[in-house]
């Protein structure tokens, strides 16, 4: 056994509150080093006799690692735990103190005590969600844009500062669109007064930029789409704000005297954005001064920014941009100000990396889960791994958090950061298979506005095109493609709430098979990404069939499978995917 590889910390993802105050526990070890992992557990202040022993399953193994979980239960809620890791060689017992042939008398792993506000939880608006975003000025509005702006024409490729002439009002002309594709959240990119098309230099976080519409366009959008059961999140852009924001203004007119001066970080005076700033900006943009979000004045004035939405427009809740750039203080004083305002609404940070600092339940409801994109990204689109490597880098990542946080992570193919997935891919199928994966994966899915239609674009700006409405010029076999996996996605529980278990990888032949069950639901998702008819003979572990043998329908339409004798049959033609129904 490496005993290198053994791992546990009694904190989250490695042991955490689960449902009525269960604790879920979670260990590592090396790939293949153990046969079976159990768990002897008590109260904290019990003695030795009341201990319990239960068996620990393994959820999950990437390149290096094997991860094993179980779920405990006492009542007062206070446990004192070691793990007996069983190989080839024998026991090993694994506590505080590291491991050892016996049980140490002393130094077992303690988690004093869980209280019920302990355990992650999310609006079950969100968990159940579909996102679509949009960027406001160029989804829908007039067709000949009002004279004298400089505005893009609806038929000129995107520029670095060019404006289309979509309105608040065009969105809420085209929330048919969203109700056809099955979307239940829709996602705003900035829309406050800004010297910039995209949104990101707010100069008033109080008003609607009026090339947008106004405070009552918002309201009226808001209620349509309420109407409609889709609810509604803005950007907020609290890291940095525009150069003309009032008090960046005075800071430039008065300098050292401004009382607005700590609101910024200056490193001398006087302030200059010309040649090279004297302050601290976002990404050395001078035009994007950085806010000193830590200093209480600030937290006082945003907070009541992100109440004010919700009370005058009804909002559901907040994007939230450079998140992990912002002081953390900052964002718990912001969620428990936004939440006294709305107790369901929801916080999503923008975090490309590593997020559980943000997502121990008092900051963030969710982040934007980009290594998702970038292993859908290396698979599909790409192509520079295999589905082994896959699946090792999203357990990997699935692993790193507590399962109900990976639950609400938004998982996405694209946003307005990204060059489109369409374009990287070069081809539909591939689209078409990612879309497969993205619905009938843990989280809540974004499609990034005109993704569904197969809209291409590189690099920023060119994947800001404006969204086309002629169904003439739309990739209708992908359009179909969406419309069924979330159609899928909305009518299936263990699709939107299951744990996801890998069943068979194979990767020299493409083939990569999970499973999502919940409750008394049991899916199982069979890709092949291999350019050869696929037949399946895959072993299911126990537990996934309800019934000894049956037929196993594709819910996407395709040829049903078999189960019997505890494995799954059927085949699976080249570069395609089925969804079936375990009997």
């Amino acid at each position: 056994m490496r005993r290198e590889a053994v791992f546990h910390r009694p904190e989250p993802p490695w042991a955490y509150a689960g449902p009525n105050r269960s604790l879920v526990v979670r260990v590592r070890v090396g790939r293949g080093d153990v046969e079976r992992v159990r768990i002897v557990y008590r109260d904290r202040y019990a003695p030795p006799s009341a201990n319990r022993v239960a068996p620990m399953a393994r959820v999950g193994r990437d390149e290096l690692f094997d991860y094993y979980e179980a779920e405990l239960t006492l009542d007062p809620p206070r446990y004192r735990y070691l793990f007996a890791l069983e190989g080839p060689e024998g026991t090993l017992w694994y506590g505080e103190g590291g491991l050892a042939p016996d049980p140490p008398e002393d130094g077992p792993f303690e988690v004093p005590y869980l209280f019920a506000e302990d355990r992650f939880q999310v609006p079950d608006w969100w968990q159940d969600g579909i996102i679509y975003q949009v960027m406001p000025d160029r989804f829908w509005g007039p067709a000949r844009p009002p004279a004298g702006e400089g505005w893009l024409r609806w038929d000129e490729l995107p520029s670095q500062s060019g404006r289309y002439p979509g309105t608040l009002r065009g969105i809420r002309e085209r929330l048919d669109h969203l109700e056809e594709l099955g979307a239940t959240i829709l996602y705003l990119n900035p829309i406050f007064l800004s010297s910039a098309y995209h949104g990101y230099e707010t100069t008033d976080y109080y008003q609607v930029d009026p090339r947008l519409g106004s405070l009552e366009d918002l309201q009226a959008l808001v209620e349509a789409a309420h109407q409609r059961g889709i609810r509604v999140i803005l950007d907020g852009v609290f890291n940095h704000t525009g150069p003309e924001f009032f008090a960046f203004q005075d800071l430039l007119e008065k300098g050292a005297a401004s009382r607005y001066r700590d609101w910024f970080f200056v490193h001398r005076f006087p302030v200059q954005m010309e040649p090279e700033p004297t302050y601290e900006t976002w990404a050395s943009v001078a035009r994007m001064p950085k806010l000193r979000t830590s200093h209480p004045e600030v937290q006082r004035y945003f907070t009541e920014v992100g109440r004010y939405w919700i009370r005058e427009a009804g909002i559901d809740g907040w994007r939230l941009d450079v998140a992990n750039e912002v002081d953390l203080r900052f964002w718990q004083v912001f969620r428990q100000g936004v939440l006294e305002e709305r107790p369901d609404a929801v916080l999503l940070g923008e975090i490309w990396h590593d997020p559980l600092p943000w997502l121990r339940g008092d900051a963030f409801h969710s982040v934007t889960f980009y290594p998702f994109w970038r292993a859908c990204l290396d698979l599909f689109a790409r192509r520079r791994i295999g589905v082994d490597r896959f699946d090792a880098r999203l357990t990997r990542s699935r692993l790193s958090l507590p399962e109900p946080v990976h639950q609400a992570l938004v998982t996405l193919l694209g946003s307005h950061d990204t060059a489109r997935f369409g374009e990287l891919a070069g081809d539909g199928t591939s689209h078409r298979l990612a879309v497969l994966f993205q619905m009938t994966s843990p989280g809540v899915p974004l499609v990034y506005y005109g993704d569904e239609i197969g809209l291409r674009g590189g690099e920023d700006p060119d994947n800001r095109r404006p969204m086309v409405w002629d169904r003439n010029l739309w990739d209708r076999e992908l359009w179909e493609t969406y419309r069924k996996a979330i159609r899928l996605r909305r009518e299936r529980p263990a699709l939107r709430r299951g744990r996801v278990e890998t069943l068979w990888v194979d990767a020299p032949t493409g083939g990569y098979v999970y499973g999502r069950r919940h409750q008394g639901e049991r899916l199982a998702v069979a890709v092949n990404l291999g350019y050869e008819a696929l037949e399946l003979d895959v072993p299911l572990p126990p537990g996934w069939l309800v019934s000894p043998e049956g037929e196993a329908p594709d819910l996407f339409g395709g040829p049903s499978f078999v189960a019997e004798g505890g494995r799954l049959r059927g085949r699976l033609a080249p570069r395609s995917g089925a969804v079936l129904a375990l009997p």
